[in-house]
């Protein structure tokens, strides 16, 4: 059976009776998008764009972050960043914005732009790791080994990881 597939027509006929809150209608579609189900995700996005007058500022950002993310995945990165852009100016330290927009400037070559919103992500807790990981990547790609050793060893510091430990082995 196809479960993301029953789902969305659940959605669908409780949106058609108007009793699907926003707020489960867009934890569905983060769940749509994270498994990949791009068909289901286009259905249910589509009833989602009656609920976006209605959406709080935190459901509005997370609904650009997932948008970003689906234009990503069709290959929009234009797009994409646009929305990234568009969650930050309504949560600066959006946690998922703030690493997907980072990650594609990084990925472009845009590494100032990419430092700054790294920077930015140090303030949040769980991003701490994965932003110092990545500013370590640009250190690297911008030839300054040191730099790139001293920003694994804090993260190191936080939390001791294998993975980053190969860093300063290799």
């Amino acid at each position: 059976a196809n479960l993301p597939r029953q789902a969305v027509d659940v959605y669908e006929e409780a949106a058609a009776l108007q009793s699907a809150p926003p707020g489960r209608l867009l934890r569905a579609l983060g769940a749509l998008v994270a498994l990949r189900q791009d068909a289901e995700t286009t259905r249910l996005r589509k009833l989602l764009a009656a609920h976006e007058g209605t959406l709080s500022i935190e459901q509005e950002t997370a609904l650009r972050v997932l948008d970003a993310e689906i234009a990503l995945r069709k290959g929009d990165r234009e797009t994409a960043q646009k929305l990234y852009g568009q969650a930050l100016a309504k949560n600066p330290l959006q946690p998922d914005a703030l690493m997907g927009l980072a990650d594609m400037l990084r990925d472009d070559r845009i590494y100032d732009e990419a430092l700054a919103l790294y920077e930015r992500a140090l303030s949040v807790d769980s991003l701490r790791i994965p932003a110092l990981s990545a500013q370590a990547q640009i250190a690297v790609a911008r030839e300054d080994y040191a730099q790139g050793a001293l920003l694994v060893r804090k993260a190191l510091k936080i939390a001791p990881s294998p993975e980053l430990e190969k860093y300063l082995s290799g």
